[in-house]
């Protein structure tokens, strides 16, 4: 069965609400084109709705995932600890514009939470993701050194084309 990860709309009252999700590799599967092979990852969600049209949302988002070493390509694992504020209005028409702010169309019954989770989870992935050094795979760190030249390559000397030539003695006379 999916987990459901939708926060009723309509009949969420006024006042403070919590809600406990645990996204796990079935979660971070279905994401398309997505580094993380697993993951569990507990999201705390705090809901504060003021008035009828506006709620405060905070996720507090604790646990591990799994992704690939970008220097051994082996697994490894990646704590996720963050936290992510959003504030919900209902209102005319869909709109994200303003960071922070997500305005729903006030015909909705209900927020879809997961395409928010995963984005704050896959936001915490840093740009390169490796292990620390020494704790990569040894035998894949051998084939990288033999397939890495030990002297640098030299660029072969190329000729000039000869436009280029031509467009050199024009510059050249423009100094004089």
């Amino acid at each position: 069965m999916k987990a459901s990860y939708k926060l009723p709309l309509k009949s969420l009252p006024i006042g403070k609400q919590e809600f406990n999700y645990h996204l796990d590799g079935s979660f971070f599967n279905e994401i398309e084109r997505s580094e993380v092979t697993s993951g569990s990852v507990d999201v705390a969600l705090k809901v504060v709705r003021d008035k009828e049209d506006l709620m405060e949302l905070d996720f507090v988002c604790k646990g591990v995932i799994t992704v690939p070493c970008d220097r051994c390509l082996d697994d490894m694992e990646l704590t996720v600890d963050t936290d992510y504020r959003l504030t919900v209005k209902l209102g005319e028409q869909l709109d994200d514009s303003v960071d922070n702010v997500l305005e729903v169309p006030a015909h909705w019954r209900e927020l879809d939470l997961a395409p928010i989770m995963r984005d704050t989870v896959l936001l915490t992935i840093p740009i390169m993701h490796c292990h620390d050094e020494g704790d990569c795979n040894p035998e894949m760190m051998a084939r990288l050194a033999e397939a890495t030249p030990s002297e640098p390559i030299e660029e072969a000397e190329q000729p000039i084309d000869s436009r280029w030539q031509a467009l050199e003695k024009l510059k050249g006379n423009n100094n004089n």
